[in-house]
């Protein structure tokens, strides 16, 4: 499974970063959002970036249903964005299965998931 990059049009862009404590939040979030604006920024075509803050007090990363999660899938089903990035796959998910549904759900609307500091990219077939 993996996902050709888009080409023929400007490239919208979802980064999404989670925090597990309220301590952590304000760092953590600017931390994983600078990895992947420092990322975004060699890119071209990127045409729109949204961040999206996922706070896991109430809903764990291991919680497919979070509400960040909930977001990012209607993003996806409505053709809404190209690519979605995470410094590392434990932001979007914590479980591999929930993760690789995710994936193939991205994978059948034609989305990108880059997971920087994994080595993570669908576009690529590892």
């Amino acid at each position: 499974m993996y996902v050709q990059i888009p080409t023929s049009h400007d490239v919208r862009a979802v980064i999404f970063t989670r925090s597990s404590t309220v301590e952590q939040q304000q760092d953590n979030h600017e931390l994983q959002k600078n990895t992947c604006l420092t990322y975004l920024a060699e890119q071209q075509d990127i045409s729109s970036v949204t961040v999206l803050h996922d706070r896991e007090e109430a809903n764990p990363g291991t919680h497919p249903g979070r509400p960040g999660i909930h977001w990012l899938r209607q993003l996806v089903v409505q053709d809404a964005v190209d690519v979605i990035l995470a410094d590392e796959t434990s932001r979007l998910f914590r479980g591999i299965g929930c993760f690789q549904e995710f994936a193939d759900l991205a994978s059948q609307h034609g989305v990108r998931i880059l997971c920087l500091n994994d080595g993570i990219d669908t576009a690529q077939e590892n």
